[in-house]
């Protein structure tokens, strides 16, 4: 039976400083380029700020300090969305609205955004804008009101799926002015 003995001059024991720095960096290097996406997500992969390519493979590489990325949902994602203003009956009103958005992957060479910020900054727009074009007794209803209304609203990064108007609440104010 033979044995192996390790000795200074054995390879793997010979590695010396500059070898184990060189071992060491080519590990990090390999555990920051592999990026895992979750089920249900894709993961952007970005350059200065610019969409390289998006994949929804469940390990992707990258390049390290060069490339990072980004998670963007893949089914549908739900967006809050809350808004203040004034029927046209001249009712001052909150309304609380949930709508399913289905986001769209990013294009390619497509400086990357955040696509729920913006997706609710423009619900939001349009939540105001259908509330000042109607009376508070006309804000729910099916047919013609807003859920209806938001529907039907075209989004940069997808499209909307579903919206549920929350609440509809009127904000009272006493005779001659606002609360204190």
């Amino acid at each position: 039976m033979t044995s192996t003995v390790l000795t200074a001059a054995s390879p793997v024991v010979g590695l010396g400083p500059v070898g184990l720095v060189l071992v060491i960096a080519t590990a990090l290097i390999a555990v920051t380029a592999v990026r895992v996406a979750l089920p249900g997500e894709r993961l952007v992969v970005l350059r200065a700020g610019r969409v390289v390519r998006s994949t929804s493979r469940p390990l992707s590489v990258i390049v390290p300090v060069l490339e990072q990325t980004r998670r963007w949902p893949t089914g549908p994602v739900e967006v809050s969305v809350l808004a203040r203003s004034t029927t046209r009956d001249g009712v001052e009103v909150r309304v609380t609205a949930s709508c399913l958005v289905e986001l769209t992957a990013p294009a390619r060479g497509a400086t990357y955004v955040d696509p729920l910020p913006v997706i609710g900054d423009l619900l939001e727009g349009e939540l105001v804008a259908a509330v000042a074009v109607r009376d508070v007794d006309g804000l729910i209803q099916p047919a013609f009101g807003l859920a209806a209304t938001l529907a039907l609203v075209e989004v940069r990064f997808g499209r909307v799926i579903s919206v549920e108007v929350d609440a509809v609440e009127a904000i009272l104010a006493p005779p001659g002015g606002p609360l204190p």
